[in-house]
């Protein structure tokens, strides 16, 4: 079980609001599509991957339960920022 003193609550927010920053400008550029070699695709469709490298920097950058914590706290406001 993860010991919440330990957690660099100052690292834990940027890498959050980094996660909800990604997904909710994904989510506002999927409405403007592109066309790439004839094959139609939206911005979001090259900014979206971006999630998996926050992710990952997020693993790098913390311990496994803290990383986890920061997963999972993001999605309620990723979830936040889609309803706006």
């Amino acid at each position: 079980m993860i010991n919440f003193t330990e957690v660099n609550k100052s690292l834990a927010l940027k890498l959050m609001l980094v996660h909800v920053f990604i997904i909710g400008l994904a989510n506002y550029i999927v409405q403007f599509p592109l066309e790439v070699f004839g094959f139609k695709a939206t911005w979001a469709m090259f900014l979206f991957p971006l999630v998996l490298v926050a992710t990952d920097l997020t693993t790098r950058l913390t311990n496994k339960y803290q990383a986890r914590l920061v997963v999972g706290l993001m999605f309620p406001g990723s979830s936040r920022v889609l309803t706006v």
